[in-house]
C-alpha cells in the first residue's frame, strides 16, 4: 500500500470518528427525555475553550436517606438518580442507586465524594458554554437574583445527559447544536 494511501485510509478514520461523535451526540439531544432542573450559576472562563458558567443543581448534592439510599457510595462510584416531574415543571430526585433502574427516567453519574449525610455526584452537566456576553449576563442575573433560571437537559436511555439550553423566567432558550 503507497504512502499517500494510507495516509487517505487515516484522514477517512479520524473523520469518520468526528462525524460519528457529533450524530451521536445530536442523536442523543434530540430523542433523549426532556428535564428541567434548577440552577446555581457560577462565571468562570477557560484560556482553552471559552467562556462558560459553572452548573450547580439539586441533583449535584444529594442526602441518601432522604432518596431511600440504602446503598453506600465512595469516590468513583457510578450513581443513577431517578428523577421524576414535580407539578412546577421541574424534576427532582426521588432515589438514588447503584446499578441501573429498570423502569422510569434516571440520570447517570459518577459520585465525587460521599459521606454518610451527603453525596457529591457529577453528570457531565457542570458547564454550560456561552459567548462572553451571555455568560456575564447570566451570572449577573444569579448574584442579583434577578430571573429565574433552569437548566434543560436531555437524557437518553442509558441515562447519559445533555445540555440543550436554559430557561429564565419561564422563556426557554434552546442553544443549536450548529
Amino acid at each position: 500500500m503507497n504512502r499517500t494511501l494510507r495516509l487517505f485510509l487515516i484522514v477517512a478514520a479520524m473523520t469518520a470518528f468526528l462525524i460519528g461523535m457529533v450524530v451521536d451526540h445530536a442523536t442523543r439531544r434530540a430523542s433523549g427525555t426532556e428535564v428541567i432542573l434548577d440552577l446555581e450559576p457560577v462565571d468562570p472562563r477557560d484560556l482553552l475553550a471559552g467562556y462558560y458558567v459553572i452548573v450547580s443543581t439539586p441533583l449535584h448534592l444529594l442526602t441518601p436517606d432522604s432518596l431511600g439510599g440504602t446503598d453506600t457510595f465512595g469516590r468513583g462510584d457510578d450513581l443513577y438518580a431517578v428523577v421524576e416531574e414535580s407539578g412546577d415543571g421541574v424534576w427532582h430526585a426521588v432515589s438514588i442507586h447503584r446499578e441501573r433502574p429498570e423502569t422510569g427516567v434516571f440520570i447517570h453519574g459518577k459520585v465525587q465524594y460521599a459521606t454518610e449525610t451527603v453525596i457529591r455526584a457529577d453528570y457531565n452537566l457542570e458547564r454550560y458554554y456561552a459567548d462572553e456576553e451571555m455568560a456575564q449576563a447570566i451570572e449577573l442575573r444569579r448574584r442579583e437574583n434577578i430571573d429565574s433560571m433552569r437548566l434543560i437537559v436531555s437524557v437518553g436511555s442509558d441515562g447519559r445527559a445533555i445540555i440543550r439550553g436554559l430557561e429564565i423566567n419561564g422563556e426557554r432558550r434552546i442553544v443549536p447544536l450548529f
